[in-house]
């Protein structure tokens, strides 16, 4: 084979390599040292900015989201990167100790892309029952976000997943499409990504709804404590 044709297929195959691997989230090790249940979170940028607070870098060790659930009593693994959306769930692979709740918060991208509704929602059941968590989350997209046309797709997207909580007891719906919709100061000038305090908002709805799954799993255990929207 010719030099520059031996050079070609290796870039061609680097540049498949970035591609697969970027299409690969993985859960990373569990943290925290809590009794409560294991907790795995699936997601996008907004789930990335807030394990990261807004950085991007993974050598970081700080990891809020973590920090959050192990406030809670939970062990957690958060697996996100930007850019993900519910066709990435088929590749990702269970964490290596099965999670007793798994929040799936995805949607976003599905919606700016042109994924279907039936599409999406078919992608996170398949991967749900995969996982077979005790307990299943979804966390709804905003709709205040005339800009990415989600005005016009995130309804009917809600709706699906208010829907797919109505058939499965073991799924909640985190509503942060209702909860997010009278702060603006959450949001960036795109109306999607998140602020400080609207990462520190979307973390204490993670750990809400860790906490509501719990309840679920567990109805005798102890009531959560309640907190602030928006708090620390």
């Amino acid at each position: 084979m010719p030099t520059n044709s031996r050079a070609r297929v290796a870039i061609a195959v680097a540049a498949m390599t970035m591609f697969v691997t970027a299409c690969l989230p993985r859960f990373g090790p569990w943290s925290g040292d809590g009794d409560g249940p294991l907790v795995a979170v699936v997601g996008d940028s907004l789930v990335h900015a807030a394990q990261f607070d807004g950085g991007n870098d993974p050598d970081d060790p700080d990891r809020f989201l973590d920090d959050e659930l192990a406030a809670g009593g939970y062990r957690s693994t958060v697996s996100a990167r930007i850019g993900a959306d519910t066709a990435d769930l088929a590749r990702l692979e269970a964490p290596a100790e099965p999670a007793d709740v798994v929040i799936v918060a995805l949607g976003t991208n599905d919606l700016d892309r042109g994924v279907t509704v039936e599409r999406a929602i078919a992608n996170i059941v398949d991967f749900l029952d995969r996982l077979a968590p005790r307990c299943a989350a979804v966390v709804t997209v905003v709709v205040d976000a005339p800009d990415w046309g989600l005005d016009v797709t995130a309804p009917p997207y809600n709706a699906a997943l208010a829907d797919l909580g109505a058939t499965r007891d073991d799924l909640v719906v985190a509503d942060w499409a209702t909860r997010s919709s009278s702060h603006p100061e959450w949001f960036a000038h795109d109306q999607v990504h998140h602020t400080e305090a609207g990462r520190a908002a979307y973390r204490q709805l993670v750990r809400e709804t860790a906490d509501e799954c719990a309840a679920r799993i567990d109805p005798t255990g102890p009531e959560p404590e309640p907190t602030e929207p928006g708090g620390p």
